[in-house]
């Protein structure tokens, strides 16, 4: 699930060169992703092709339907997540 310490070093670096990178936020101007957090996820890819998924399948289905608690812990947040996780995969 999570890049190596080195890939994720040489993805974020490669964030913080890009005009994209919001310097205050570390946000990505491009799709909004908070980058230290992105970069170190796998199966997450840079909009502009920059940097790609290190894992050839993501390990979540993002389709799947939650329906208890007992299958995400945090529900309060779980459409807002499935969406952003759906405009990444786009």
């Amino acid at each position: 699930m999570f890049a190596s310490k080195e890939e994720y070093h040489r993805r974020y670096d490669i964030c913080k060169s890009c005009g994209h990178f919001d310097y205050i936020l570390k946000r990505c101007t491009a799709c909004g992703c908070f980058m230290p957090f992105k970069a170190k996820v796998s199966w997450m890819k840079c909009p502009h092709g920059f940097w790609d998924v290190v894992e050839t399948a993501c390990p979540i289905d993002i389709n799947e339907n939650i329906e208890g608690p007992e299958d995400l812990q945090d529900l309060e947040n779980v459409e807002r997540i499935k969406q952003h996780f759906k405009n990444l995969k786009t």
